[in-house]
């Protein structure tokens, strides 16, 4: 079992958010429509406020959340995303044929100076000696 906060889905915040902004909308609409009530109309006028004010709270909130997720689409692309894979592919083919030839040249040139400095002396031919005289 994990312990701690459990993260909730942005679009589940979002949802969240907006019934609890209609809930405290209509519970003000309500106070506001009542008529059977026992408050006095300063109590009454207060709730209201209060549950106005707490629904705009919760409008601004729904507000800033939608302004935040749309602006984070547009960080989590990748550059794969943007410029796509195929030219990430020719991208890496340019680098390659730009650096292919200078990874050889250390080899090649290592080999040019064994074939430059002769034969190794276990693989000559002997000698050819000059007959008696």
């Amino acid at each position: 079992m994990t312990y701690g906060r459990r993260e909730i889905a942005p679009s589940e915040q979002i949802k969240a958010l907006r019934h609890a902004r209609d809930r405290y909308a209509e519970l003000a609409d309500r106070i506001h429509n009542d008529t059977e009530s026992t408050l006095d109309a300063a109590e009454k006028r207060l709730r209201e406020e209060d549950a106005r004010r707490i629904a705009k709270a919760y409008d601004r909130s729904l507000s800033n959340n939608v302004a935040r997720l749309s602006g984070m689409e547009g960080t989590h692309k990748s550059i794969t995303q943007t410029l796509g894979p195929w030219w990430i592919g020719a991208l890496l083919m340019v680098a390659l044929a730009c650096l292919l030839p200078f990874a050889y040249t250390p080899a090649r040139d290592g080999f040019l100076k064994l074939r430059d400095a002769g034969t190794v002396a276990s693989n000559r031919p002997p000698a050819e000696r000059a007959p008696p005289a």
